[in-house]
């Protein structure tokens, strides 16, 4: 065989070798991720933690708890963007699960409009929407790091 079908041969083998559940996968974790932060997710009566985000960042290998905080060692999305930190307490006195996104909220409200129907009103560099009695979503501007965004389904009850 020549060098050149040897090559074709070892890529067409490594396409073959991806595993498609991966990208299921994946699209279950955004699924999570978004139902989580647009409080449709089922929640513990008690410590008020989304069970399905709980049990999905409990993965070690995809995720690195830092703080309150879990950063993203691999390639899930949430709101059409790619995640790098998820939280599920809140962000400094804001209460509520939330996501760190690469790129800029103009794209990630879009995003959000069109795929949930939810119309987010922009207020200076972030958008708001009223989710139902005391729940507001944010998407905003990262504040020191540069070309992120932060989605918060924040809690302003008392």
């Amino acid at each position: 065989m020549k060098p050149k079908t040897i090559g074709m041969l070892l890529l067409l083998g490594l396409v073959g070798c991806h595993s498609p559940q991966k990208q299921s996968s994946t699209a279950d974790d955004s699924q999570i991720i978004e139902s989580t932060i647009l409080w449709r997710a089922t929640i513990d009566a008690v410590t008020w933690e989304p069970l399905e985000l709980k049990s999905m960042l409990s993965d070690s290998s995809r995720f690195r708890q830092e703080g309150n905080f879990y950063k993203v060692k691999d390639s899930t999305k949430a709101f059409g963007h790619e995640a790098l930190y998820i939280g599920m307490v809140g962000i400094d006195l804001i209460p509520g699960p939330n996501v760190m996104l690469k790129g800029d909220p103009d794209n990630v409200a879009q995003y959000i409009t069109r795929h949930n129907g939810i119309k987010l009103i922009k207020k200076g560099e972030e958008y708001q929407a009223e989710l139902k009695q005391d729940i507001m979503l944010c998407v905003a501007p990262h504040p020191s790091r540069k070309g992120a965004t932060l989605v918060i389904g924040a809690y302003l009850g008392k």
